[in-house]
């Protein structure tokens, strides 16, 4: 079973920079979402970042507890946005996660 390490709240979310990252699962329970996710950026000003530039972490999870709503957006090729349900969530990152083992 894997271990976390770290924890933080809310008041820190635009210190996370998630650009570029894989979505390896998404969870979405009762009371919490959870994302196990390639890796995050973790901008210099997060208390949990001692360093003056951003650091990357390897792989993480991110939970959200209690979240207020959940809207899940796919950003297609033609830059055009397509708002979207759970299913298809699920069915996209499945999808897309064999592609990225595929081309390394």
């Amino acid at each position: 079973m894997k271990v976390w390490k770290y924890s933080t709240t809310d008041e820190y979310f635009d210190f996370l920079d998630l650009h570029d990252a894989i979505v390896e699962k998404i969870q979405v329970l009762e009371n919490q979402i959870v994302i196990e996710i390639e890796s995050v950026n973790i901008l210099a000003g997060h208390p949990l970042n001692p360093y003056t530039v951003a650091k990357n972490t390897d792989s993480c999870r991110l939970i959200f507890i209690h979240p207020m709503s959940s809207e899940a957006t796919l950003f297609l090729e033609d830059k055009t946005s397509q708002l979207i349900g759970k299913r298809l969530i699920t069915r996209c990152i499945e999808k897309e996660k064999p592609m990225v083992h595929e081309n390394p």
